[in-house]
């Protein structure tokens, strides 16, 4: 029968120590990477950002993975951030294949029903982030974009400040 309250000792130090190993491998990677490691700005991102937690769960828990394999895991991920992310700065191709692109789910106020239904995003999704964002009436919304990164910006209308439309340059209509 398991113990679930406590363990041996010795099973709590090395989970200790393993810990502290790989809080420093992730802190000198994520240094190493730079602060693109921390960001969430493309699904890519996020999925990085994802295993790169569950690796590290899982080799401070496991008896079955060892500090070697868990170093080797946690440093591939970083570098395989860090090869995506120059692809994208270099080469167009990296950015249609890597990233999704954003989506004109609101314009003028107008709720953009076709595009809402392409990503699945509800008209209650939306209002959420329209009063997240002080809207209170619909006449002040310019648009509403759901973002690569999967959240959700609102861009207020502004008759004394136009929209510089090259903002949404990029973003599916």
């Amino acid at each position: 029968m398991p113990n679930w309250i406590s363990d041996h000792p010795i099973v709590l130090l090395e989970i200790m120590i393993t810990a502290a190993i790989f809080y420093l491998v992730t802190l000198l990677s994520s240094k190493v990477a730079g602060l693109r490691s921390f960001t969430k700005t493309s699904g890519f991102d996020f999925i990085i950002t994802l295993s790169i937690g569950a690796l590290l769960a899982t080799t401070v828990i496991s008896k079955n993975v060892s500090i070697l394999e868990g170093t080797v895991s946690i440093v591939s991920l970083y570098a395989l951030q860090m090869l995506v992310a120059y692809g994208r700065r270099h080469w167009k191709f990296v950015n249609r294949y890597i990233d999704n692109q954003p989506i004109l789910l609101m314009e003028h106020g107008k709720y953009l029903e076709l595009n809402m239904k392409k990503v699945r995003i509800t008209r209650m999704e939306v209002k959420s982030k329209l009063r997240s964002n002080n809207i209170y009436r619909y006449d002040q919304i310019r648009a509403v974009v759901l973002e690569p990164s999967g959240s959700l910006s609102v861009i207020k209308h502004d008759p004394k400040n136009p929209l510089d439309t090259t903002l949404l340059e990029g973003v599916r209509c």
